[in-house]
Parts: structure tokens; sequence; C-alpha cells
């Protein structure tokens, strides 16, 4: 019985090892297959080709220019037209002038677009925002170093006490007082005033006790030091700051305040402060900031009021701050007898969007256009091209461009001039000279210069290929390695699961070995019973 048992035993045993065996040999060809997929990525990758930024030397083109009774032209399109009656090759050739008048600026401004809302919020403010944000604007040094921003200044609260700060004057101002730490524009002190001229600029530390002196000159007051231009420009902090400061008229129409005559209403008249007398007067010389307030784009919290300047009939939707931008072919009514003036200035400007059947109006519908009041009350329009519009969701605001009108600005006029002859350089095969005919059928000879320049446009062109195509590269590249990382992910798992079932079959291999030795003894030992 018990050798009929090590038997079956046995038989199980090898009957594992069979299957142990045929799993192992699954596993191997599933990472076989495996390795020949990574393979085929690899030489995907290989076949590959790695784009090449494009070098401004492949794209040149040749730019012959010339002057033409004192005017500067270009040649643009030349195009072979036969033979004249001299038996002389003649060309159909596009003369680009520079032409000077009616024109807008093609030097791109920024203007952060909004939509339109149609109301204004506006939020309260009270002198202590004046006096941390309107410092930026007066000439004040740190160690030497002007104060250009809000960013650069002390920590709020230390404005008037900081030592390290500098105010700009003159020897003049300086030279009959004593005991003040003076210093040049690179924060180097100066020692001796001796030798310098009066005007020569310098720059004095000031403390606390330089700023709130009462006219003392012990007590080196900046009020002594230059009392037409510095008296009462910091806040003090010390009880006496309830007084209006001494700043620019530009700082104070940068900071957007208004005078808003009704609180509490949705419907307001919100004059804009520009000056610092009007600040004085709307504020009883700083006493009063209840009615100042400064315009909130974000349109989080303070108070609301109607948009006087919303206009639901021309408006596009958008803004330009508090500028509502409109269709320019309606705007009519804003920009009076100048309109024409501005078609013609748009028209010299993108003679590529003059289309030959379009009239006035059609062109004027590529445009829309805000309207800026300038400090003497005139129209200042801004244009936008609607293809240069980007779009954006309702809650965006975006930078967009706009262009300035300049009545002597410069434009290019194209006349195709015919029957031109040419003459080449043997050498280069360039142009050399041009004939234009005159009104009496006699030629005109012109001395051509050529210059090799980059062709921007092609450049341009090239260089977007190469970023769609690098995109292209990049993002095969990370789908390959995404696939290459899954498949060594699944031949770790198969190579741990290999090495479970080996370790499983050496396990059992033992248990093999002992149970077969055993079967063996028993047999032997049966075999000598009978022989014995």
């Amino acid at each position: 019985m018990g050798m009929s048992a090590s038997q079956a035993r046995l038989i199980a045993l090898t009957a594992r090892l069979n299957d142990m065996e045929y799993q192992g040999q699954q596993i191997n060809q599933q990472r076989t297959t495996l390795s020949n997929q990574v393979n085929a990525l690899y030489n995907t990758l290989l076949d590959m080709s790695v784009p090449t930024p494009p070098s401004t030397s492949d794209y040149t083109k040749v730019v012959y220019s010339g002057t033409q009774d004192a005017s500067k032209f270009n040649l643009g399109n030349v195009v072979p037209t036969g033979k004249n009656a001299a038996g002389k090759d003649t060309y159909s050739i596009d003369f680009s002038y520079k032409m000077a008048g009616h024109a807008v600026s093609k030097n791109i401004n920024s203007a952060n677009m909004t939509n339109t809302s149609q109301y204004l919020t506006y939020k309260n403010v009270n002198e202590n925002y004046l006096d941390t944000t309107l410092l930026k604007d007066i000439k004040l040094y740190t160690k030497g170093t002007k104060i250009e921003t809000e960013e650069d200044l002390p920590e709020a609260g230390e404005v008037a006490t900081a030592d390290d700060i500098m105010i700009e004057t003159t020897v003049e101002n300086v030279k009959n007082l004593t005991g003040l730490d003076i210093f040049n524009a690179n924060g180097k002190e100066i020692t001796s005033l001796d030798g310098m001229e009066d005007t020569a600029t310098v720059y004095v530390k000031c403390n606390s006790a330089d700023i709130v002196g009462d006219g003392d000159a012990t007590k080196k007051s900046l009020v002594n030091i230059d009392g037409t231009h510095y008296t009462n420009v910091y806040q003090c902090n010390e009880g006496d700051g309830k007084e209006l400061r001494e700043y620019s008229d530009k700082a104070i129409e940068s900071l957007d305040l208004y005078w808003v005559e009704t609180i509490g209403d949705k419907t307001c008249t919100a004059t804009k402060i520009t000056t610092m007398a009007d600040l004085r007067a709307k504020t009883n010389d700083g006493t009063d900031f209840d009615h100042i307030f400064k315009r909130d784009y974000s349109n989080e919290g303070g108070q609301e009021y109607q948009n006087p300047n919303y206009n639901q009939e021309n408006s596009t939707g958008l803004s330009v701050g508090e500028m509502p931008v409109l269709e320019f072919a309606m705007a009519r009514a804003e920009l009076g007898s100048s309109y024409d003036d501005y078609l013609v200035a748009l028209k010299h400007s993108f003679p590529d969007l003059v289309e030959n059947d379009l009239d006035d109006d059609g062109f004027a519908a590529k445009f829309m256009v805000y309207i800026e009041k300038s400090s003497s009350g005139t129209n200042v329009p801004h244009f936008i091209r609607k293809d240069e519009l980007p779009a954006f969701n309702n809650s965006d605001t975006t930078s967009v461009r706009s262009y300035e009108y300049d009545e002597d600005g410069t434009y290019t006029n194209v006349e195709n001039k015919k029957e031109c002859e040419l003459e080449f350089d043997v050498s280069t095969g360039r142009i050399t000279k041009v004939g234009v005919p005159d009104n009496k059928g006699q030629v005109v000879w012109i001395s051509i210069n050529s210059e090799t320049v980059t062709d921007e446009a092609a450049y341009k062109e090239a260089f977007n290929q190469y970023e769609y195509k690098k995109h292209l590269y990049d993002k095969q590249q990370q789908e390959i390695n995404a696939k290459t990382s899954i498949i060594q992910a699944e031949d770790k798992n198969l190579e741990l699961k290999l090495t479970r079932l080996d370790n499983e079959r050496k396990a059992v291999n033992t248990e093999y070995e002992a149970v077969k030795k055993v079967v063996q003894e028993n047999i032997e030992k049966s075999y000598k019973t009978f022989n014995g």
C-alpha cells in the first residue's frame, strides 16, 4: 500500500513539473513577443527624421532698389512681355515707392481687450492708498538706485523712517547745510562738495528726522533743501499724515481715479481725476476721500454703476479699459470729418486688404476701432484688424494688436510700369539698370542697387513648418516612449512570474527526487523478497 501511494505521488509531481515547464515556455514566448514589439518601436525611432530648424542663410532673396526723381523704390514682380520695336526684351515691373502721408503706424501696440460690461465697478480709496502708490513717480532713490515701481519701495509703513532712501537734489541746495549724508548716482558717498558745480546732481540720504523737520536748518529738513519740489513728499506716520502730498499730475492720471457723485445708485456721474489740483479740490485738500474711487476691472467687490460708454447698437461687445470697441464702419459719428482720412490711412497701410470690387464700407468692415480722449479733448483712434483678433472666451482678457493714426506716416504705393528694359551683370546675372519709357517714348535708364537679404516671409513659413514637424516628432516620440514603458512593465511582470515559477519548480523537483528515491528503494526491497 505504501508503494502504491509513493508511485501515485511521483506521478502527481511529474505532472506538476511538466505543467510548470509548459507555463515557463508560455511566459518565455510572451517575453519574446514583447521583445519583438520593443525592437519594432526602437526601429521606428531610428527611422524617424529629426526636424532641424531652418537657417536664415537658406532663405534669402535679392532686393533691387533705386531712386527716381528723388523717390526711392524697390522692384517687385518682373514679368517678361516680349520684345519692342527695336527688338529689345521688355518686362512688366512693379515699382514699390515709399510715400509720406496719411497712414497708420505699423509699430504694433498692445491693448488688453475684454468684453464690454454694461456696468462699471468702483472701489473707494483713501489717503493711505495714495501715499503708498504715488511714490513710484517721484524721484526717489534707495542706495543710489532709482525707485521705478512699487516693488522697489521699502515695506509699507517704513517709507517715512527707512534710512536708506535718497532724494535727488543739487549741490546748490545742500552746500550750505552741514551733516548731510550725500552720495553720487552709484551710491558712493561724497565727502566733499568742493569743486563741484552748483547744478550737479547729488542724492541725500533721508530719515524720519530729515522729513518732519519744522523748517529749522539745523534739523536738515528736506523742506529746506528744496521747498518747492520736495515739501511733504512722504507720509510721516507721526501724527501729521492727513495732508495731501505733492505728487505729479502724470502720477495722478495713471491711477485711474474717479470722483463719483452718486453713491449707492446704479447710475452715477463718474469724472476722471487727471491733475493734482483737481484731486485737491475734490478732497477738500486731502480731508475728504468719501467720493474718490478707483476703477476695478476685476469686478470683484466695490460699487457697481451703469457704464455710460456702453453702446449696444455700435458696440462689438468688446472694450479696452472703459473704451468700447466699435465697428470702424459705424464710427463716423464719433470720428467726425476725420473718418475719411482714417480710411485713406488704412488703405495706404494695408493695400493687401484692398480688393477691386470692394467699396469703402466693405473695406472699413475689416477693421474695428476704440477711441481714446486726449488731454485736449480730441479723439484718438486705435485701429484693430479683425483678422488679427484672437478668439477668447467671455471671461478672458486678451492682448490685441492696435495701430495708431499718423498723418505724416509712410506707406508703400505700388505702380506697374510696362515696356521696361533691363540690363544685367554678366557675371552675377543680377539687374544693374532698368529702362522706363517716358511720355515721349524715350527710355530713361535708372541705376539699380542689389542686396541679398533674409526672405522673412519664406523663413517664417519654414520655421512654422519646423515647429509643426517638431510637434509631430515630439508627439510620436512620446507615444513610442509610452508604449515602450507599458511593454517594459508587462515584461517585468512576466519576469517576476517566471522567477516565482522557477522557485516553485525547484521545490517540487526536490520533493520529486525524494519520492523517486523512496519508490526505487521499495522496488529493490520487493525484488529481494521474491527472489529470496
